[in-house]
């Protein structure tokens, strides 16, 4: 998953994630080959699958001021941890 392994990177929010020079698919270029619209909808689509991710408790959202952030989820973290000492 190329948004949580950003977030645990620490581009760890929708701006850093998204414009790195990587191919969205399928039409598979960079997101800097894209026109400014189409690199919104990228930005966007990033972002909503950042939140989808923090609702299924993969990745835990931290609001800095105007910017939020985004980092591993501690409660599965936690809940593997708690798991792992019952076994």
């Amino acid at each position: 998953m190329p948004c949580r392994r950003a977030a645990n990177d620490g581009r760890n929010n929708c701006l850093l994630t998204a414009p790195r020079p990587r191919p969205f698919p399928p039409v598979r270029r960079p997101l800097r080959d894209f026109d400014p619209f189409n690199q919104m909808l990228a930005v966007n689509e990033t972002a909503a699958h950042l939140e989808l991710l923090v609702a299924r408790q993969d990745l835990d959202a931290l609001q800095d001021g105007t910017l939020r952030r985004y980092q591993l989820s501690t409660a599965k973290e936690q809940t593997a941890a708690v798991r792992a000492a019952g076994e």
